[in-house]
């Protein structure tokens, strides 16, 4: 996993917390991702609930696609 991967990763859930009651910083994400022992289970997690979603699945698809498609 990149850099950016992880920058990604924690504006993610930084966004999906927003209307939270409890809405950790971005400190508080970074030292949760830091602290995490499955870091690729998280983030199997975090791509099943976007896929999911009825406001980002379709976003996802495109994506999914373009990234899928020959260059």
């Amino acid at each position: 996993m990149e850099v950016g991967d992880l920058t990604a990763l924690v504006d993610i859930i930084y966004c999906a917390t927003r209307n939270s009651k409890y809405k950790p910083t971005e400190a508080q994400i970074e030292t949760f991702i830091d602290e995490c022992t499955d870091i690729d289970g998280l983030i199997a997690e975090i791509y099943d609930e976007l896929s999911e979603s009825n406001a980002t699945k379709k976003a996802l698809a495109t994506l999914r696609e373009s990234q899928e498609s020959p260059k």
